[in-house]
């Protein structure tokens, strides 16, 4: 009996590519939330709107707060408060350890 391989990377490659052609047929709070869950940490998250020509980061006192998409503007705190702070966490905390890893190194 032939073993058949399954290739997830491919097939999420291949579903990534489906979502970005189809991104304008997609409510912005649900753009939102796909960018939020295939990010590791806040700079991904950033870097795959900012890669959409369609939507543009809304910037408030220095700080990026949310999306504008066709003149609205969406927050995150507003619709994904959660996977948001998540994203901030993991830049938190890979900075951290690269610091503590940083730290090791000079005291060896």
């Amino acid at each position: 009996m032939k073993k058949k391989f399954i290739d997830f990377k491919e097939i999420s490659e291949k579903l990534q590519e489906e979502i970005d052609i189809n991104a304008p047929n997609i409510a912005p709070e649900e753009y939102l939330y796909f960018c939020a869950m295939e990010s590791d940490d806040i700079l991904e998250f950033y870097k795959k709107i900012e890669k959409n020509p369609q939507y543009n980061l809304f910037e408030l006192d220095g700080t990026k707060q949310g999306i504008e998409h066709k003149g609205k503007i969406y927050l995150f705190e507003d619709y994904i408060s959660k996977q948001h702070q998540v994203l901030i966490w993991n830049m938190m905390a890979r900075d951290n350890e690269q610091d503590i890893n940083r730290d090791e190194n000079l005291t060896r």
